[in-house]
């Protein structure tokens, strides 16, 4: 599987994110809330959105976050597929970034980015069990 992240794959719009934030089931590991909707094989695919909290106040640094957690999320899509495909399902999800404290922001890299991540996709295993 290529280690691409296509449009497809990105969830947008206010009515999507609500919709999956109210409805689905939720993650909270470090400093990243993971919001999630397993669906039935039909659809065959993972539907991901990015969001960062308006609490961090410098949108530079907010896209910058959303950067990272793309590349997490490219860089281990080949997981997530093989975990939905082995349960038979889809999945629509929404990756929230929490914090306002700069300090966090400001030395948030990739590594810290997977950390969180990491945690949040061994509990989805054994949610999906």
């Amino acid at each position: 599987m290529k280690n691409s992240l296509k449009k497809n794959e990105i969830l947008r719009g206010y009515k999507v994110f609500s919709r999956v934030i109210t409805t689905g089931k939720s993650i909270r590991r470090g400093n990243l809330s993971f919001y999630y909707i397993v669906g039935s094989l039909e659809s065959n695919k993972i539907e991901l959105g990015f969001a960062v909290s308006k609490k961090v106040k410098n949108a530079v640094n907010r896209n910058r976050v959303k950067r990272l957690m793309k590349d997490y999320f490219r860089l281990n899509k080949s997981a997530f597929y093989e975990l939905l495909l082995s349960k038979g399902c889809s999945l629509e999800s929404v990756v929230i970034f929490n914090s306002n404290r700069m300090d966090i922001i400001n030395k948030i890299n990739l590594t810290g980015i997977k950390a969180d991540f990491d945690q949040i996709f061994n509990e989805l295993k054994n949610n999906l069990k």
